[in-house]
């Protein structure tokens, strides 16, 4: 018995990335016929705070790390990771929520929704509670 994303009793938070790993875990070990275990690789926290603020924790990897000679703070309990903040936090959010979606349609449909959210403002309604007066029946 297999259960896809995080609906299994992993003791792995229950996130996107989280499930995104375990579905591919599984799809591979049914295509494939071999049962391993799962282990889950955090690749670090993606924040968006509004149209133009963010946070990020990344997991550097490689030998290389641009976070570094961007001077990104060191974070974590091992101090492993980097965090960014403002601006480039929203971009590598953007990025990825943009990547993530499956046809083209949806990525021109956001990206013309964030284009015109940035242009014109969002749009806030406040939803009026509006009462129609009842009748009250003859006695």
């Amino acid at each position: 018995m297999f259960a896809i994303g995080d609906a299994a009793l992993s003791g792995s938070p229950p996130t996107a990335q989280v499930a995104a790993q375990q579905g591919k875990h599984v799809g591979r070990a049914i295509r494939d016929g071999i049962d391993s275990k799962f282990v889950y690789n955090h690749a670090g926290s993606l924040c968006s705070l509004g149209s133009s603020n963010g946070i990020a924790q990344l997991v550097p990897s490689g030998t290389f790390n641009v976070w570094d000679a961007l001077g990104s703070p060191a974070v974590g309990k091992n101090q492993d990771e980097r965090a960014v903040t403002g601006k480039p936090a929203i971009v590598l959010w953007r990025s990825l929520y943009w990547s993530k979606l499956l046809s083209s349609s949806s990525r021109i449909s956001l990206g013309g929704d964030w284009i015109k959210a940035k242009m014109s403002g969002r749009d806030v309604v406040e939803p009026v509670l509006q009462r129609a007066a009842t009748l009250r029946a003859p006695v």
